[in-house]
This record gives structure tokens, C-alpha cells and sequence, in this order.
């Protein structure tokens, strides 16, 4: 089976001159998301302008990206549907989002400790009140791929519907959360599965940057006849994982599906006996310079 993937490479070596608004030249922002048996990725575009009460509008577009394991083979199928979109403008240090028939403050560029705003309304939500409430808590400078930015720490107030619970860093957003309000939960009697979401990738016409240097973007894909000369096996695998291709295996790495690179290294050798013992249950990508443009999946059982 083949994995069709996009990687953003980081190029800048530079501190970043920010910008001193929130403005974009065609964004584009990658999360990756899990749930109960579930992961993938949510993919945020610039999908055009649009004019609102006057105002000169993004549309903001989105779409989740959702990869499931079908029985205990491992194997696994991709799916995609519409996600949280939404339509934004920025005025002065502000920038808002549309709200049914109004807008509300979404981010502020230079705000201060303990200010306050309303991100959302209308909006009772698992008995949580009508109108939802995110503080600064914290602000300071985050460096990222050696790029500056200046952040500031939101909480989502209680008895809120919807909020944002991460570090903002101007130009790009939460790290720790996803660009507009997810929802929240204030019936105690109740545990919904909510979306844990992460930035993994931003990129515009002005700047490229990726938090954990994660894989941004990958997709299933069926042309398994394009990937020649690599094996692994076993698969499932309890322990260890035999590597081999015929050239040579080269640089290869091991993420989960987090995104985090929990194994890598580089062998000219054309077989290789990895331990991953230590490896929590669950399912990695494999990627290794033989097949650059593919990335394979391995179970890892008891």
C-alpha cells in the first residue's frame, strides 16, 4: 500500500521580522488531530475573498483528513469531510470572524494580561452559556525554525461552548489548538470525544514554519506497483522490524501518528534489524530514501 505525503522543508536561518497585523498571503495551516480510534490531520486554506458587512473578507476553508485501522490486520482506510471553516478580517491590532449574522473578536494582535474577549455567542452548548469567553493568561517571545514571534497564553473561561486553550503566536496562530473555537463541555455528567488538535505546519507567501519539524500532509494511495525495491516485515511486529532494499536502504525514520520522529538513522546496508521494542502499541509511518515520494505503515503489538 502506498502513503502519498508532503513535507515542508524549513529554509529560513534568519530571526523572522514579523509582521505587525494579522495579514496572510495565501495560508495555509496543517493540524494534526487525534480521537478515540481515529487520527489524521485538518488541512486550513485561503479559499478567496468574500465582502461582509462592508468588509473585505477570507474565507477560510477546511478539511479533515481521517485515517482508521479496520481490524487487527492493520490495515487501514482514509476518509475526508468538511471541517470547522470560517470567514476572518483583520482591522488595526484585531482580527474577527463571522458569527452567524455578526462578527466577533477571534485574536488581538498586542493584547495584554487578563484582557478578555467574547470569541463566539449564541452558543448554548452541553449546558454551557450563551456567550463563550477566552483571558489572556501569559504573554512572551517563542522562537520557532529560528524565526521570532510574539505570543501570548489563552484560556477559555468557564461555563464556556467553544474556546481556545493555547499558546497564539502572531502570524501563525495557536500551537496548541486549532485557528478557530472548537467546543467545549460544562455538563459534568457527560464526557463527549472532543478533537486534541496541534499545529504541525504554516506556511504564506512570506514565511514556512513547522513547530516539531512534524510531516504535514499524507494520504493512502493504491499504485503499489510504483513501490519496487523496499520490504519490511513482519507486520504486525512485536518487537523486531527487518529492513530491506536492494540499493541500499539509506536514511529511513519512524513517526507516530502524532508526527513525532520516535526513530531515525541511516545504513548503506541493503538489510537492517531494528529493535522497537519500546515502542508503545499502536500504529508508525515508515518513510526511507529508497521510495522518497511513499510512506508505509507498521503495527507495533505485544
Amino acid at each position: 500500500m502506498k502513503w502519498i505525503t508532503t513535507f515542508l522543508i524549513i529554509v529560513s536561518f534568519s530571526v523572522f521580522s514579523q509582521q505587525t497585523s494579522w495579514t496572510y498571503n495565501q495560508p495555509v495551516w496543517h493540524y494534526a488531530y487525534t480521537n478515540v480510534a481515529e487520527s489524521g490531520f485538518i488541512k486550513l486554506v485561503d479559499s478567496g475573498d468574500t465582502i461582509l458587512q462592508g468588509k473585505t473578507c477570507m474565507k477560510l476553508n477546511a478539511t479533515k483528513y481521517s485515517f482508521f485501522i479496520t481490524g487487527p490486520s492493520g490495515g487501514m482506510f482514509e476518509t475526508n469531510s468538511p471541517y470547522i471553516s470560517g470567514i476572518v478580517y483583520s482591522s488595526n491590532d484585531t482580527m474577527f470572524h463571522w458569527n452567524n449574522d455578526h462578527f466577533n473578536v477571534l485574536y488581538i494582535f498586542n493584547p495584554v494580561i487578563n484582557q478578555q474577549w467574547v470569541v463566539f455567542d449564541n452558543t448554548p452548548f452541553l449546558s454551557c452559556n450563551d456567550s463563550s469567553l477566552v483571558q489572556v493568561i501569559a504573554t512572551g517571545t517563542e522562537i520557532i525554525n529560528n524565526n521570532q514571534f510574539d505570543y501570548y497564553q489563552l484560556t477559555t473561561l468557564a461555563g464556556s461552548g467553544v474556546g481556545i486553550d493555547s499558546k497564539v503566536c502572531n502570524t501563525i496562530g495557536p500551537l496548541g489548538a486549532y485557528f478557530f473555537p472548537t467546543a467545549r463541555n460544562c455538563d459534568s455528567t457527560i464526557i463527549p470525544e472532543f478533537d486534541q488538535i496541534h499545529l504541525i505546519c504554516f506556511e504564506d507567501d512570506n514565511i514556512t514554519v513547522s513547530p516539531a519539524n512534524e510531516i504535514c500532509e499524507w494520504h493512502l494511495g493504491t499504485e503499489d506497483d510504483q513501490i519496487e525495491m523496499f520490504s519490511y516485515y513482519p507486520n504486525p511486529t512485536s518487537g523486531e522490524l527487518t529492513l530491506s532494499a536492494e540499493s541500499g536502504i539509506g536514511e529511513f525514520t519512524i513517526v507516530d501518528l502524532f508526527g513525532n520522529c520516535v526513530l531515525r538513522s541511516q545504513t548503506n546496508e541493503s538489510i537492517l534489524k531494528i529493535d522497537i521494542t519500546l515502542l508503545a502499541n499502536g500504529i508508525y509511518l515508515l518513510k526511507s530514501t529508497t521510495n522518497p515520494s511513499a510512506i508505509y505503515f507498521i503495527q507495533k503489538t505485544n
